[in-house]
């Protein structure tokens, strides 16, 4: 099983897993790290790094952050370094069932799995009248 820690800003990762769990149920090896403004990028690694230590396995630790070039993303990018970790920003729901759902992949297959879901997960919807039916399509 992969590990997962959620780092975004204000409460938005803690909610992403109330939410997952919600759909999904109680998940092991899941943590939020909430960024809040009086945090500084040395603390916020200090958080990151913590949350690592205790969700990691010997299967490595996918970190999801919520928009590229945030303070989430910068001080997780460090703890690249570490070896069996990987990072994925812009995350969201679809990417996250996703992963919660294929934990027992490898963790280069599941940061693919997980990079897939999110992209494809983004739709534009539009909807058509048919007769007296709505057709909803995304694209």
């Amino acid at each position: 099983m992969v590990g997962i820690v959620i780092v975004a800003h204000g409460n938005l990762a803690q909610q992403f897993i109330k939410t997952s769990e919600m759909i999904l149920g109680k998940q092991k090896n899941l943590l939020a790290v909430n960024v809040l403004p009086e945090d500084s990028l040395i603390e916020l690694r200090v958080k990151v790094k913590e949350a690592i230590e205790k969700v990691k396995t010997a299967n490595g630790v996918i970190i999801f952050t919520d928009i590229f070039g945030g303070s989430p993303t910068n001080a997780s990018t460090y703890l690249l370094l570490d070896g069996n970790v990987r990072v994925i920003t812009g995350v969201n729901l679809a990417m996250l069932l996703e992963t919660l759902a294929n934990r027992n992949k490898s963790l280069d297959r599941l940061t693919q799995l997980a990079y897939k879901a999110g992209s494809e997960g983004v739709q534009i919807v539009q909807v058509e009248q048919k007769g007296e039916q709505l057709e909803f399509k995304g694209g």
